[in-house]
């Protein structure tokens, strides 16, 4: 009988090292590749029409799919209601990990000039969108033309860079990091 008790004893600390990693739950948060997280990514290629590295891209997303739908407010920065700016520094601060100016204009001025082809994910766009020869608005690049921003009528969204209103307005990109 005793020859018995060492290799089951090999055998219980085997399980009680592996153990926890073997009966982890996935949370809905995970990237690296759970249902939610899949379907959260597929959700928003479809929506760019390009692929997403979700590695990489995946806490812009959920922090994007957060805030879809959120109804514009001059001067806001909650899910409540938010401004461009607002919604732009919220980014950055939560997802990047970066201050950035509040306001549009600021943003355009701290920021590296970036040629439209040559934007990436991450990147900011700009617009004059009240002919003041200034940056009234500001949206976020995620790639293929789109954006994501406050717009004042629908609140935050994505839109496409060459839809007409937005081709007419846009004055830059920028790079903050």
């Amino acid at each position: 009988m005793s020859h018995f008790k060492f290799p089951i004893v090999i055998l219980i600390i085997c399980l009680s090292f592996s153990s926890c990693s073997l009966f982890r739950k996935k949370s809905a948060n995970d990237s690296d590749g759970s249902n939610a997280g899949k379907s959260l990514i597929k959700k928003y290629e479809m929506a760019i029409g390009q692929d997403i590295n979700a590695r990489k891209s995946y806490q812009l997303y959920l922090y994007i799919d957060n805030w879809m739908g959120t109804p514009y407010c001059f001067g806001g920065a909650s899910k409540k209601c938010t401004d461009c700016s607002g919604f732009i520094s919220n980014i950055y601060t939560n997802v990047y990990h970066l201050k950035i100016p509040r306001n549009s204009n600021d943003m355009m001025e701290s920021s590296k000039k970036v040629k439209q082809k040559k934007l990436k994910e991450g990147d900011l766009v700009f617009f004059d969108t009240n002919k003041s020869h200034k940056a009234s608005h500001v949206g976020l690049y995620l790639g293929n033309k789109k954006f994501v921003h406050a717009s004042t009528s629908k609140g935050v969204r994505i839109d496409d860079l060459s839809d007409k209103y937005y081709d007419q307005t846009y004055i830059k990109g920028g790079r903050m990091r």
